[in-house]
């Protein structure tokens, strides 16, 4: 008896040894928990921007082999420009969308983009940001938030322009007392008031109602921006007037760039690499993306002004009047600065 009972020891022993020898090569092949951010956008999500948006999550799964999923969260499900980048800064998010005229709460690094008639193409402002400018702008904006741009978007791939649910703006002048919706950005409000007219700031997900209940007049935007978000219902003219960009910046958080190892981390650099392909992407899908959105806003009844060259010489003139407030050695822009971002132009073929 005693020998059967040492046996039946010998083999529970045996069987349990095997148990948790096959468990813990279990655990140790088995793949441990991807890395999840949360992506904050207020782009739409059949926009250019909102399938770059999702684009990048799937470029970033595959470029971690699964280490690292990023959740997409469009059309401002998670709050405005500045709520969501807030909320990336303390790490309740990770990644967030926030245009230039925003992002000055958080770091003036970008305020010059705001002034009117220094870039020219949307290849120019590419350059300047491929440039070692990159660099040293995400040095600014780390030190001034702890986090960094993952991407600097140029919105619509082309310049902004004015929609208006009232009247024709064909020169200047025609904007006196027109209520324009502003981000509320220094140099952009300056224009607005050369222009003359009156400004209130609002978060992009106001700005629809906001003209559809006359709370503004008109609004500073891209062709696309408009069509995408269905301002062709409301809007009765725009005018392009080939002036001021806007860049977004795509911006992760201090606390999920630890996350990611760090910003010398070997998946940073991927998700930082991932970023990069991901702004040439849309650029591309820009070009046939923004013709089509003209078309279709005639189709809806609203009319598109084409100004003569006249008439664009005088928005080229106002733009240039505020730039004694701004460019100068002693000012927030440096001659030089401008100097820098203006050889790009030339530089391009």
């Amino acid at each position: 008896m005693k020998k059967t009972a040492a046996l039946l020891l010998a083999l529970v022993t045996t069987f349990s040894m095997a148990v948790c020898g096959s468990t813990t090569a279990l655990a140790d092949d088995a793949d441990p928990d991807p890395i999840v951010l949360r992506f904050a956008d207020t782009d739409a999500a059949d926009s250019v921007a909102g399938k770059g948006g999702q684009y990048f999550c799937d470029l970033v799964e595959e470029r971690t082999d699964g280490r690292v999923v990023v959740e997409y969260y469009p059309a401002s499900q998670l709050g405005g420009d500045k709520a969501i980048t807030e909320a990336a800064i303390a790490g309740t998010i990770d990644i967030a969308k926030c245009s230039n005229g925003n992002f000055v709460q958080f770091s003036d690094c970008l305020a010059w983009v705001d002034l009117p008639g220094l870039l020219s193409s949307v290849e120019q402002v590419r350059a300047l940001f491929t440039s070692d400018y990159r660099d040293e702008v995400n040095e600014k904006i780390m030190e001034d938030t702890g986090g960094m741009a993952l991407m600097f978007d140029v919105d619509a791939g082309e310049p902004r322009a004015i929609g208006t649910t009232s009247k024709e703006i064909r020169v200047p002048d025609d904007m006196k007392g027109v209520k324009v919706r502003s981000t509320g950005a220094e140099i952009e409000l300056a224009l607005f008031n050369n222009w003359g007219a009156s400004s209130t700031a609002l978060d992009w997900g106001e700005v629809y109602t906001a003209l559809q209940q006359n709370l503004v007049d008109a609004s500073y935007n891209q062709v696309q921006t408009f069509e995408i978000n269905s301002f062709g219902e409301i809007l009765k003219y725009i005018t392009p007037i080939n002036q001021s960009w806007v860049v977004s910046v795509k911006f992760i958080g201090p606390k999920a760039i630890e996350k990611l190892g760090g910003v010398d981390g070997e998946l940073f650099k991927i998700v930082q690499e991932c970023g990069l392909e991901c702004e040439k992407w849309k650029d591309e899908e820009f070009v046939q993306a923004n013709a089509a959105s003209y078309e279709k806003l005639k189709e809806q009844g609203v009319v598109i002004v084409e100004l003569t060259d006249d008439e664009k010489a005088l928005w080229t003139e106002r733009s240039e009047a505020i730039w004694d407030d701004y460019v100068g050695e002693d000012k927030a822009i440096t001659p030089e600065f401008v100097e820098m971002v203006q050889s790009y132009a030339v530089s391009l073929p």
